[in-house]
């Protein structure tokens, strides 16, 4: 049974914020993934207080998502302020093309998750927003890939391996990337859960989990700071059918219940070419028959940016003329 039906929002002018929520109400949302940028605090002074407060007006759970925090989460849109600032704690030594994940931007930097002054930072930044602003949960989005070769990651691979770093990325660099950013997470979880009764869910492409490696997705569904596991399977972007999206829910499924965790799924609802909305409703009842926890979709209105629907507002409503029906049943 499907218990939560939500929708990725950014925010808007806190004059139109209400409106928004309203909207999302009607189409048979439960609440929101709210999408926070480092830079939000600057550029709309009050966007972050009037969506929190008025979701919780209007009765919309929130799942605080940390957009593109420290270059290490989706998105690649956003550049991180903090390590605009603070260049000395960027992922550096081997060439770029590794260094950085190239899905959609090869420029956006990326902070080093063995650097103990970025871990500091990422701690009390984190900490600081679940502390100010009460959410159901918090949501840790596509960690990102991008190896370092720092000397904090040179001294961590000769301390792992008793052996100097290579010049270029092998096997071993990798699999202790792996580890690292297994580490990274947890610690962020446990962090997150120190801070505030909150609910960690954690969403993985649906490549990254063989990318990780079943050794370290055990070490993650096993920390008992984490609630919550899912994937994004979207189907239009990687050009699959509904044959295929079904097999990555099942897959999805299949480990939570292993692990005791509860589902999550994510729908499509953004980068819709004009005459395929319908997809959108068909794929997203095609989700709930296999009876996820939770539905999500990217995003309100076909999130506008540069990733936008071809008819942004169609594709909202076939969200929500699903929702709605899946909320009835």
């Amino acid at each position: 049974m499907v218990e939560e039906r939500l929708t990725a929002y950014c925010g808007a002018d806190p004059h139109h914020v209400h409106s928004d929520l309203e909207d999302i109400i009607e189409q048979g949302c439960t609440g929101i993934v709210f999408c926070m940028s480092e830079t939000d605090f600057d550029l709309v002074p009050g966007r972050i207080e009037a969506t929190i407060e008025g979701a919780g007006k209007v009765g919309l759970d929130v799942y605080l998502d940390f957009w593109g925090l420290g270059g290490c989460f989706a998105t690649n849109r956003i550049p991180s302020k903090y390590l605009c600032f603070n260049p000395d704690v960027c992922r550096t030594g081997f060439d770029q093309s590794q260094r950085l994940d190239t899905e959609d931007n090869t420029e956006v930097p990326r902070g080093c998750i063995n650097n103990p002054k970025f871990l500091d930072w990422i701690r009390a930044f984190t900490s600081k927003i679940i502390a100010a602003y009460p959410a159901k949960g918090v949501f840790w989005d596509e960690p990102k890939h991008g190896y370092c070769r720092c000397g904090y990651c040179q001294a961590r691979f000769e301390q792992h391996y008793s052996d100097k770093m290579p010049e270029a990325v092998d096997a071993r660099v990798e699999a202790m990337f792996n580890e690292n950013v297994t580490e990274f997470l947890i610690m962020l979880f446990e962090n997150a859960r120190d801070t505030a009764a909150v609910q960690n869910m954690l969403c993985f492409m649906t490549t990254t989990q063989a990318e990780l490696g079943a050794g370290n997705v055990a070490k993650l569904l096993n920390s008992e700071a984490l609630d919550i596991y899912g994937t994004d399977p979207y189907w239009i972007a990687l050009d699959k059918d509904f044959a295929w999206l079904r097999s990555e829910i099942e897959k999805v499924l299949d480990v939570c219940r292993k692990y005791r965790k509860r589902s999550h799924i994510w729908i499509q609802c953004h980068a819709i070419p004009a005459g395929r909305e319908h997809e959108v409703y068909e794929a997203t009842l095609e989700t709930a028959n296999c009876e996820p926890d939770i539905i999500a979709a990217w995003g309100y209105k076909g999130m506008n940016s540069d990733l936008r629907a071809g008819n942004p507002e169609q594709c909202w409503d076939e969200l929500g003329r699903a929702y709605r029906q899946i909320k009835n049943a």
